[in-house]
């Protein structure tokens, strides 16, 4: 491998898909013309919408959130997630008024845009804004199953009106919700900590057995079993032997 090859590696920043993410490029690249990993929704919006602040409003949340900025390619015959430094996700604007034009016919036009396949090393999320009536709009957002599931489009569509609002009044940015790989990390640095293999007792020749400690606050008298009692942090009624 040369230096070049190095640096080409080093400055990608690509990941191992997850088990999950594997199924389901697996299942896109063995029918790679099916949209049926899109994920669609239209949300009915009742109040004026800014076209212009809502299309700076997406490029500022595709600038601070790392997956919708996330693309999958492969390397070595292996597919691997990238993330992309900068991505361009323009904003589609439709001027559709009910006057001329049905909810029944708009519903179809975007169905019709949903059964368009995303690719996998292509931006995965479509956005477009429907303007109906100055007092009503439907937001359209679209994103590939790989890079979210039902909840986090809900999340999306929040956060998106919450950076929207800052557009609106000039405010500080909203605080960045915590990735995948931060919550995973998380919920790992809060396992309890386990030596393993044991470490020999100090002064002594047999193991020491490693104890694990416990978050709960010792009450006085004996709990179940006759053993020292603690209170749940959850619940300070509850009573369960102490593990410490």
């Amino acid at each position: 491998m040369t230096d070049q090859d190095t640096a080409s590696r080093s400055s990608e920043h690509h990941t191992r898909l997850t088990a999950a993410e594997r199924l389901i490029w697996t299942g896109q690249r063995l029918d790679p013309g099916s949209p049926l990993y899109n994920m669609a929704l239209a949300f009915d919006i009742h109040g004026p919408v800014e076209a212009k602040a809502l299309a700076e409003a997406v490029r500022r949340l595709v600038d601070r959130e790392p997956v919708l900025r996330t693309v999958y390619q492969e390397k070595h015959g292996r597919p691997i997630r990238v993330v992309l430094p900068t991505l361009d996700l323009p904003l589609e604007v439709w001027d559709l008024p009910e006057a001329g034009v049905s909810d029944a016919e708009v519903q179809t036009r975007l169905e019709q845009r949903t059964r368009t396949v995303m690719r996998l090393d292509g931006p995965l999320l479509d956005a477009c804004l429907v303007r109906r009536s100055p007092e009503r709009a439907l937001l359209y957002l679209n994103q590939h199953h790989i890079a979210t599931d039902a909840s986090s489009t809900g999340i999306l569509f929040r956060r998106l009106g919450e950076v929207y609002r800052e557009v609106l009044e000039g405010g500080e940015p909203p605080a960045a919700y915590p990735s995948f790989l931060d919550r995973s990390n998380a919920r790992r640095d809060h396992r309890p900590r386990i030596d393993w293999p044991p470490q020999p007792r100090t002064g002594g020749t047999g193991p020491r057995r490693s104890t694990p400690t416990c978050p709960c606050t010792v009450v006085p008298g004996p709990g179940p079993g006759g053993r020292p009692a603690c209170e749940s942090p959850s619940d300070p009624n509850a009573r369960r032997p102490c593990v410490a």
